[in-house]
């Protein structure tokens, strides 16, 4: 409501109820925050997580909001829910969004510098990629939800809202049938870390000797060797 109001501009009162008895007036909300601000509210709350868009583990929305309003950088938001199709340019602001203000990047970094540089300050016994900026990829299927999202939320007040591909935005169709998330497009793991498996007669895998991976496999495989050890060492204090 406070994003439709500021970009309508409307004569018109409008009221939100919150609690149960209590009202709040949209025109005074977009007075306090300033009409540049409140129009782009929606944008940032659909970037940084809501109801069909992920959230950054550990961010929340407060902090990062006042940074955005601070620094000006709202506007890096503005390209997202205006097209059916969001351009790569739109999607590059909002990735340096991401990386300058949510995870407070410094200036003049590139994505991929920012991630390093995060990843590299961590303790070495504590190391993790889930503090960290998602990988590129990942990164630009979580901007084309927020844009799905947000395309439809600014135009809550048509009649009838012109459709938006969500194939297109963020969302496949699995083999059950299911609407899912696409959290990547290109492979899971690195070429640096990449390993080739064929299957053997046995049930086995050999290295380097076909071209593609399976990565479940591999994950499967891990999980497998894990709970021996964990059965070993139990096995040992038993004793």
């Amino acid at each position: 409501m406070v994003t439709l109001y500021a970009t309508t501009r409307t004569e018109n009162q409008w009221q939100m109820k919150y609690q149960s008895d209590k009202f709040a007036n949209i025109s005074d909300i977009c007075a306090t925050l300033g009409y540049d601000v409140a129009k782009y509210t929606i944008h940032f709350h659909g970037i940084s997580g809501c109801d069909d868009v992920s959230y950054f583990y550990r961010k929340g929305k407060v902090s990062p909001f006042k940074k955005a309003i601070n620094n000006g950088h709202l506007d890096l938001l503005a390209g997202l829910g205006q097209e059916l199709i969001l351009s790569r340019e739109n999607i590059d602001k909002c990735k340096e969004f991401i990386r300058s203000v949510i995870y407070q990047g410094n200036p003049n970094e590139s994505y991929v510098q920012t991630r390093m540089n995060l990843y590299d300050k961590q303790s070495p016994k504590n190391k993790t990629t889930m503090t960290i900026p998602p990988d590129e990829d990942s990164c630009t299927q979580h901007i084309l939800r927020c844009h799905h999202r947000v395309y439809i939320w600014t135009r809550c007040n048509q009649s009838i809202i012109p459709t938006i591909d969500k194939f297109k935005n963020g969302w496949k169709l699995s083999e059950d049938g299911m609407i899912v998330p696409v959290w990547y497009k290109g492979p899971q793991l690195p070429p640096s870390c990449k390993k080739t498996f064929r299957k053997k007669a046995s049930g086995g895998y050999e290295a380097d000797v076909e071209p593609d991976v399976d990565e479940n496999q591999i994950c499967n495989r891990k999980r497998r060797k894990l709970n021996q050890l964990k059965k070993k060492l139990l096995r040992r204090k038993l004793k």
